[in-house]
């Protein structure tokens, strides 16, 4: 079925998962999209921006329809793999930012993008490089984000990394919460379970 024709449908869906644009100074959690179609092939992704419509494809084909607008289509980068598995969203200073996982044949990694949500042209694109990609938090000007057994802060500004904790057991994160200098990354498969680390520095305080 052609992606545009999927998009119609599928709106009925997407309502529930829109984001209002972040205010400064606000903490704002990725939103999880859910694959439609399963485990299948030919799934996809369908969410909505502030102004936009968005369908991501499988195999990182996507189309971006500005509200009462034609639509646009552009490409996720995949690195050779077939497949995007996973998909996160949110919207900072206007612009979309995407957090997505790939499979391959061996293994999963990640990306994360900061699109121009008026020109569809990336920004800046950041690699990660371990799977099991978990739903980010923005504060301010950074992210925080984890995969299973990386925990990570971006700056969003350029898109580099600030720090990197790797972890010795492996772990399935809900998004994290921040309270005053230190960020908790909350284990899904474990409610008792928590990672703890320093805001500023990454320092692994508790795991």
């Amino acid at each position: 079925m052609h992606i545009a024709v999927v998009l119609v449908i599928a709106l009925s869906s997407v309502c529930g998962q829109m984001q209002m644009p972040q205010n400064a100074g606000q903490q704002v959690a990725f939103t999880n999209v859910e694959p439609v179609g399963g485990t299948t092939k030919r799934h996809f992704f369908v969410f909505t921006s502030s102004v936009r419509n968005y369908a991501i494809r499988h195999d990182g084909r996507s189309e971006a329809t500005p509200l009462g607008a034609r639509r646009q289509t552009f490409w996720l980068r995949r690195g050779g793999s077939p497949n995007v598995k996973r998909v996160y969203f949110a919207e900072y200073e206007g612009d979309l930012l995407v957090e997505y996982e790939v499979s391959g044949a061996q293994n999963n990694w990640g990306y994360i993008l900061r699109v121009d949500q008026k020109t569809l042209k990336v920004k800046w694109a950041a690699t990660v490089s371990a799977d099991n990609l978990g739903p980010g938090l923005i504060d301010n000007h950074e992210l925080y984000f984890s995969s299973s057994n990386l925990l990570s802060k971006l700056d969003l500004q350029s898109g580099s990394y600030v720090w990197q904790s790797e972890l010795q057991k492996f772990f399935t994160f809900s998004a994290p919460t921040i309270r005053g200098d230190k960020v908790f990354f909350h284990d899904e498969s474990d409610t008792d379970r928590t990672v703890e680390v320093e805001k500023e520095s990454g320092r692994l305080l508790k795991s």
